[in-house]
């Protein structure tokens, strides 16, 4: 819970902070835009493209938490809150981190878009994955 608490913490600080929250506790998601200043790239364990992780306050929104209870897993709830929070969103694209200790978590989230790299983006964190969804092209 303290890890949740920072993490939530570090976002609602940070401009473009955008919640979603669902009806009859189903679920939330939340995220922000990626500053100039972030260290979302930090823990980059991959080689990528000359430029592909230079932010400018207005280019890539982290979704950074998508949780649904387990009563409505399968309903459809967690795609309606994932859409709402990204809709109308100015960003070219979105990013997110996803363990790779969870193969049915992540498998889900390889048909959302694709992978970007490796990343380790806390002190003590196991290995994620950095998956990105273009929004613009």
């Amino acid at each position: 819970m303290a890890r949740f608490d920072e993490r939530l913490g570090w976002n609602t600080d940070v401009p473009g902070f955008t919640a979603v929250v669902g009806y009859l506790d189903n679920g939330y998601a939340y995220g922000c835009t990626l500053q100039a200043t972030t260290r979302w790239w930090n823990g980059l364990q991959s080689a990528v493209p000359d430029g592909s992780t230079a932010e400018t306050g207005a280019r890539t929104f982290a979704l950074s938490e998508l949780m649904v209870v387990d009563k409505v897993r399968g309903t459809g709830a967690a795609r309606q809150i994932h859409d709402e929070l990204l809709r109308d969103r100015d960003e070219e694209r979105v990013t997110l981190l996803v363990e790779r200790d969870h193969p049915k978590v992540r498998s889900l989230y390889e048909a959302w878009g694709e992978w970007f790299g490796e990343v380790l983006p806390f002190p003590d964190p196991p290995l994620y994955d950095a998956m990105m969804l273009w929004l613009y092209a």
